[in-house]
């Protein structure tokens, strides 16, 4: 045991599940021994894999400053109804159908007009990594929960010569998509899909007999994944799948709604008020979540999924090796929303396709199997 604690430089601590990979990279052991003292551990201590700064905290707060903040979310709660009348269906399928027609405006509205912003950005970072690429390069782009394709479009403005495709699992959204691209005539070379965002992989490529269109393994090179994921049940399965559908060195881009950033640094206030992380932390836990992701939006919180992404691994039997995600960049952000309050916490994650030894994937699946949910 104290040859255990040794090599691993002090102990384990499953709060910081990067490091310890990091040391599994580093063969300090080997999660196949028989008695494996950290894998017994770890069976025993659930990981919890979403770092303590975005966690709840219990924050000291006097009780005029409480009564103030209670104010400020009735009026922002009141406001929200008033607005944006969330309709509160649980179905998400049927919900989608039923926002189709006015989704784009009420998107652009609800994140005040973020979500464009960020859209233009996921187009230029990959405008960057296909810019490695021969210019002859036939390049590939698939956008997950593509809703009426806005990310492709912003992409398809910035990038030429790339194929795009889009799926979705609501047909109303798709068309809604199509239908605006006509309307602009120049977009026709946008292919909007109907696809189950956890299970689009087949042999061939087209639609398939369950009706969703599929895409051969190692055939895209890069995937986008703007305000979706949280409309995903099975999210870690969609992982995977990502994994198996990009080539190797291939990029996923996801971008969507983060608990907010409690530091001070993270928080500005505007027209001088003062900074009060209770404020932020309480808006999103009785506004944002229950209000605007799940009543408006159908969504569940997205945190965890930015954490569970790089933990996703697969074993392509045709090439006998493992694959995993190595993560290549993640931000989180409190950006602001109407009347410039950062109310709209937001994490940007970029995860590259790598082979990985049969040690990390082992572990990975240990750390996915023992997290807290």
């Amino acid at each position: 045991m104290e040859n255990t604690k040794e090599a691993l430089g002090g102990g384990y601590n499953p709060e910081r599940a990067s490091d310890f990979l990091e040391d599994v990279l580093k063969h300090r052991y080997s999660p196949d021994a028989e008695n494996d003292f950290v894998r017994n551990w770890e069976s025993k201590r659930p990981i919890e894999i979403i770092p303590k700064e975005y966690r709840h905290k219990e924050i000291e707060i006097s009780k005029f400053r409480q009564k103030a903040i209670d104010i400020a979310l009735n009026v922002f709660e009141k406001g929200i109804k008033l607005f944006f009348r969330p309709s509160g269906i649980e179905d998400v399928r049927k919900l989608y159908s039923v926002e189709a027609k006015n989704y784009d405006s009420r998107h652009h509205l609800t994140t005040a007009y973020n979500d464009t912003k960020l859209r233009k950005e996921t187009a230029h970072m990959l405008k960057e990594y296909a810019g490695k690429f021969p210019i002859d390069y036939n390049f590939r782009v698939l956008d997950i929960a593509t809703g009426t394709g806005l990310t492709l479009e912003e992409i398809n403005k910035t990038m030429a010569k790339m194929d795009l495709f889009g799926i979705d699992f609501t047909e109303a959204m798709l068309d809604k998509g199509r239908k605006r691209m006509l309307k602009e005539n120049n977009h026709l070379e946008l292919s909007l899909k109907k696809g189950d965002a956890t299970n689009f992989i087949d042999r061939e490529e087209g639609y398939a007999k369950d009706g969703f269109y599929k895409f051969k393994p190692n055939s895209i090179d890069c995937i986008t994944n703007i305000f979706g994921i949280g409309g995903i049940n099975n999210s870690n399965r969609c992982f995977e799948e990502q994994l198996k559908v990009l080539k190797e060195g291939g990029i996923s881009i996801m971008i969507d709604m983060h608990a907010p950033s409690l530091e001070e640094k993270d928080i500005h206030m505007p027209l001088g008020l003062p900074i009060s992380p209770s404020f932020i932390q309480q808006a999103w836990e009785k506004i944002t979540k229950p209000i605007v992701l799940k009543n408006l939006w159908g969504w569940n919180d997205p945190t965890e999924n930015f954490y569970n992404m790089p933990l996703a691994v697969c074993f392509d039997e045709q090439k006998n090796k493992y694959f995993g995600f190595d993560l290549i960049k993640r931000e989180v952000e409190n950006m602001k929303w109407w009347l410039g309050l950062p109310l709209m916490p937001v994490a940007k994650e970029v995860v590259k396709k790598v082979e990985i030894s049969k040690s990390e994937f082992l572990i990975k699946q240990s750390i996915v199997k023992n997290k807290k949910t």
